[in-house]
C-alpha cells in the first residue's frame, strides 16, 4: 500500500513539473529602431495577415520595445508607427513566423522605420 502512494506522489510530481505547451504559449518582443536608434512609445500592431485590421495593439516603452503574449503558432505581421524630428511619421513592417515547432516559441523582432 505504501508504494502505491510512494508511485502515485511520484507520478503527481512528475506532471507538475513538465513544462506546458500549450497552442497559445508564445510570444514575440518588438524592436522598434529609427535611425539605429531605439523609437521610443511607438505604435506597433499585431495581425495574422497583411490586409486586415489589426488584431492587438502595443505602445512602445521608452526602450522602444512591446511584448505580445499568448499567441497560437502561425505567421504574423507587425507595423510599427512612431513620432521622430519635427513631429515627421516613421514607419516600418516585419513578418514573423512563431511556433511552428510544436513547442513553445520566443521570437525577438526588429522593426526598422523610415
Amino acid at each position: 500500500m505504501k508504494s502505491r502512494i510512494l508511485i502515485l506522489l511520484l507520478a503527481i510530481a512528475g506532471f507538475s513539473s513538465c513544462e506546458k505547451t500549450g497552442i497559445n504559449n508564445n510570444s514575440i518582443l518588438v524592436h522598434v529602431v529609427y535611425n539605429n536608434e531605439s523609437l521610443p512609445y511607438a505604435d506597433i500592431y499585431l495581425d495574422v495577415d497583411s490586409l486586415g485590421s489589426p488584431m492587438d495593439h502595443r505602445k512602445a516603452d521608452a526602450k522602444g520595445e512591446a511584448y505580445f503574449d499568448e499567441l497560437a503558432p502561425g505567421r504574423y505581421y507587425l507595423k510599427a508607427e512612431g513620432n521622430v524630428a519635427d513631429n515627421k511619421q516613421a514607419h516600418g513592417t516585419a513578418i514573423v513566423d512563431i511556433g511552428r515547432t510544436g513547442g513553445f516559441d520566443h521570437s525577438d523582432i526588429t522593426i526598422y522605420t523610415e
